[in-house]
């Protein structure tokens, strides 16, 4: 969004902070003419014959879409179409380093003045450095061969994902998916973890777990997060701490062998994190110094001291009781947070077990049981395997982006030649999955990592949350979230503990 110039011309721009090619006077084209065969030519948007007005959101294309075939890579038609689609974008070299889908299908449909019904389009997210012609040429081409594959009702859409980000105008936004599954209490799981020894980092506590005993009808609960979480870093320790950990990365920890004393001291684990206690009293600390700065605030502390409050009106009254209010409220919880500081409520427990897979090792923390809260279970295997297809929407809570949404975006497990092994080539098949986010922006942020990552779940009493995944990796500049499959990372526990049975727990703070 932004200033256009009156005439549109196809010519090297400079480039602004916003990311638009900057012209004469500073204008970008961000609302370009129709050509002839009635596509938009846009600085970071090209395509049509008819492209939503910005906002738009993205509705997924339903299983039961009379082109859904057509849109789907794995089916054989959409295969057959979706090479096609690719022969065409190399063609053009469209500048796509970094960027982790090359295309996709959506439904598109504007949020301000949302048409009657979605526009299925083809999105095919690019970097544009030079504006000339060479996306309005793609895009010729490619309106062509959905047209001759029955597809003359879809859209072409080549963008650059910097379409998405207000163009550095105070007062224009864009709109950010927030909220989506909003509560008012905050639980311990996606909330911070990260190793007693580590200040400056923090990750997702991703949930809670009970383990039945191997040999006994008892349960433990634990909590579940990456080894890379909890291990500390090498600064500060000694030299026989760091061939310790260097060992432990190596062959696993043999608990049995190791003092509990050594464990606590190396692995103790902060729940919330120490950078997460620093945020928190940061923000607290700026809402009182912001209040305490207003110029009618001082104005009425001074009346109060001099006794003399009565002499302002009844509104001017209650906005200053409300501001002491805010104030006193927030000293309160800096009191509460620096005394659960000070007595190590941080602490949440100690390593307890590792193992590897193909990504990585994975840790359980032991963890006291509180009050136990069950609205979600681990997806069975038939609905896992069922997201083969692309476009269904995820949803994750992470200790630093909150509530996301996102789509899955169908690709599909890498089948990797691994070393030779005893003569005989073995083959290693990846276990992470991939998330995109929408419109542009990414689903997760650093720290969000070991975050639950869940699935709406048709059933005939209605929708219910069910968890497929936990997130290991988030690639910011691609834009894609790598996730284990809940039903890998549930063998592998079960593998490893030999526990007979496992569930999931979620836990209120308390």
């Amino acid at each position: 969004m932004g200033c256009r110039s009156e005439d549109f011309n196809d010519e090297d721009g400079k480039l602004g902070d916003d990311g638009r090619k900057r012209r004469s006077w500073g204008s970008s084209d961000d609302e370009g003419p129709l050509t002839h065969d009635n596509l938009l030519n846009e600085d970071l948007r090209v395509g049509g014959p008819y492209l939503c007005s910005i906002p738009t959101a993205s509705v997924v294309v339903p299983k039961n879409h009379v082109k859904f075939r057509l849109t789907c890579l794995e089916t054989d038609e959409g295969w057959e179409l979706g090479q096609k689609i690719l022969n065409i974008i190399d063609k053009y070299h469209l500048n796509q380093r970094g960027i982790g889908v090359m295309f996709y299908f959506f439904s598109r449909q504007s949020i301000i003045d949302p048409e009657p019904d979605p526009c299925l389009t083809l999105y095919v997210p690019a970097k544009r450095g030079t504006v000339d012609d060479t996306w309005l040429q793609c895009a010729r081409e490619l309106r062509g061969v959905l047209i001759s594959n029955d597809l003359a009702s879809c859209s072409v859409k080549i963008v650059d994902p910097m379409v998405f980000t207000p163009a550095g105008r105070k007062g224009i936004s864009i709109g950010l998916v927030e909220g989506l599954l909003g509560n008012d209490s905050r639980t311990m799981a996606t909330e911070s973890i990260a190793s007693s020894r580590n200040y400056d980092s923090s990750s997702t506590l991703g949930c809670f777990l009970s383990l039945k005993y191997p040999s006994s009808d008892e349960w433990r609960t634990f909590a579940l997060t990456c080894w890379y979480v909890v291990v500390p870093l090498f600064a500060g320790l000694s030299d026989g701490d760091k061939k310790l950990i260097e060992n432990w990365n190596k062959n696993g920890i043999p608990t049995s062998t190791i003092a509990n004393t050594v464990i606590y001291r190396l692995l103790g684990v902060d729940h919330p994190t120490r950078l997460a206690y620093g945020e928190e009293v940061s923000m607290r600390e700026k809402v009182i110094e912001e209040i305490e700065g207003q110029k009618k605030y001082q104005m009425c502390q001074q009346l109060e001291r001099d006794d003399a409050l009565e002499m302002l009106s009844g509104h001017a009254r209650r906005h200053y009781e409300n501001l002491e209010s805010n104030i006193n409220k927030q000293k309160d919880d800096l009191q509460t947070l620096h005394d659960r500081s000070e007595n190590g409520h941080r602490l949440l427990g100690r390593f307890f077990c590792l193992w590897f897979q193909a990504q990585g090792p994975w840790p359980y923390d032991v963890l006291r049981p509180s009050t136990p809260l069950n609205p979600e279970s681990f997806a069975p295997r038939s609905i896992l395997q069922s997201l083969e297809v692309h476009g269904d929407e995820v949803f994750m809570h992470g200790y630093r982006s909150g509530e996301r949404i996102g789509l899955y975006n169908g690709l599909r497990v890498a089948n990797i030649e691994a070393k030779m092994k005893e003569g005989v080539v073995t083959t290693a098949i990846t276990l992470d999955y991939s998330i995109t986010g929408l419109e542009g922006e990414n689903f997760s942020a650093r720290g969000d990592s070991r975050a639950m990552v869940s699935y709406k779940r048709r059933t005939s009493t209605g929708n219910e949350s069910v968890i497929i995944g936990m997130v290991f990796a988030g690639l910011e500049k691609e834009g894609i979230t790598s996730f284990t499959r809940a039903d890998f990372l549930l063998d592998d526990i079960k593998e490893m503990t030999k526990a007979r049975d496992i569930e999931l727990e979620l836990f209120w703070f308390s």
